[in-house]
């Protein structure tokens, strides 16, 4: 298993051909977290990391299980594996290779199993309903809204894998998110509150909705 796992660092080197329309975005959100995190004192090293994640695989070995006891030799071992698959490349085909590199490497015992995955999904800035959004937000609070593409996973995957243009908006801190003592300042929560309510009557009002 530990020669398995020296093979899945690998992954990190598989690249994909991202879509050009997206590209352009990503290497725009390189620059706002290479801005923002530097600001927070984030070091080169552990900045660059964070900034290839955008369009390079990750992998984080989460969960290992094996054995009974401590002076028993394990007859199993199960590896929990964490892949993050940006733009260009899909699960299936970064499973693919995990078991062509596990059978070139003579480890034909160990059996890769695909337990959950998430295509990776994107809303263009062409979209319509990013052009209301950002304009509203313009309007409204007179801020230009930059496209920003994220890592992670969302809800929004549900309803863009559906064909339905989906995008992310709202207040917040980026070094608050998911922190200890979250929270949102009040008047944050207004602003963007005003911007989403005035997105929703523009979508409907254009479409046709009541």
């Amino acid at each position: 298993m530990v020669e398995a796992m020296g093979l899945l660092k690998g992954l990190t080197a598989l690249t994909g051909e991202m879509p050009e329309k997206v590209r352009e975005v990503v290497e725009t959100s390189k620059g706002i977290l290479r801005l923002f995190l530097g600001q927070m004192g984030l070091g080169e090293e552990l900045l660059a990391q964070v900034v290839e994640a955008l369009d390079h695989i990750t992998v984080n070995f989460g969960v290992i299980r094996g054995g009974v006891k401590v002076n028993v030799v394990p007859d199993t071992c199960t590896l929990d594996v964490d892949v993050r698959v940006p733009m260009g490349l899909s699960p299936e085909a970064v499973k693919a290779k995990v078991d062509e590199m596990l059978k070139g490497a003579g480890l034909e015992e160990v059996e890769c199993e695909l337990v959950h995955a998430s295509e990776p999904n994107f809303t263009s800035p062409s979209e319509r309903i990013f052009r209301l959004l950002a304009g509203n937000a313009e309007r409204i609070l007179g801020l230009r809204v930059v496209p920003f593409f994220m890592t992670g996973a969302s809800d929004a995957r549900f309803l863009r894998l559906k064909g339905i243009p989906t995008i992310h908006y709202g207040p917040g801190e980026l070094n608050k998110a998911h922190a200890y003592d979250e929270f949102v300042r009040t008047d944050h929560l207004i602003m963007a509150t005003k911007v989403i309510a005035a997105t929703i009557v523009d979508f409907l009002h254009k479409q046709g909705g009541t």
